[in-house]
């Protein structure tokens, strides 16, 4: 068993939009609007669109995660910083902590944190308020290699 790791995102993000989800059928409806609302902050690089396909791909696993896992209301939080996109989905199950697995041969699903490590720049979770939040990173530029962390965007929140 493999544990996410236990961090808080970088700071100096803005948040863009946040989402309640109350269903499963909330998740198709986020998807869309969080590629549009990424998109529509107009920061990002339109030659390099699998960076808002990555964005989208994990918060609908996160999402997912969360309300299989926990009870609802799940928020969705998009925040963006000039190098980054932030997505933050929390819960209020505290009694567990994220997971990796690695299943590939079942085909039961439990790969969303995996997709997560595996998209994202960098991800974490922390608890704060009451809920505990799984975060994720994508670098909005293809001139910022995956891995990189840009001055000024490191850091505890």
């Amino acid at each position: 068993m493999v544990f996410v790791p236990a961090a808080r995102p970088p700071q100096h993000y803005e948040r863009v939009q946040e989402w309640t989800l109350e269903s499963a059928a909330d998740v198709s409806r986020v998807r869309t609007e969080i590629a549009d609302c990424a998109a529509g902050t107009g920061d990002w690089d339109p030659d390099v669109p699998e960076v808002l396909d990555r964005l989208v791909l994990v918060c609908s696993e996160l999402a997912s995660n969360a309300l299989i896992h926990a009870r609802p209301p799940v928020c969705v939080g998009l925040e963006t910083s000039p190098s980054r996109f932030l997505v933050d989905v929390s819960d209020d199950v505290l009694s567990t902590s994220p997971v990796l697995e690695h299943r590939p041969d079942d085909g039961d699903g439990g790969l969303g944190l995996t997709l997560t490590s595996a998209l994202a720049s960098s991800s974490g979770w922390y608890v704060s308020g009451g809920r505990k939040h799984v975060w994720a990173t994508f670098i909005k530029r293809a001139a910022v290699p995956v891995g990189t962390v840009p001055q000024g965007d490191a850091g505890g929140r």
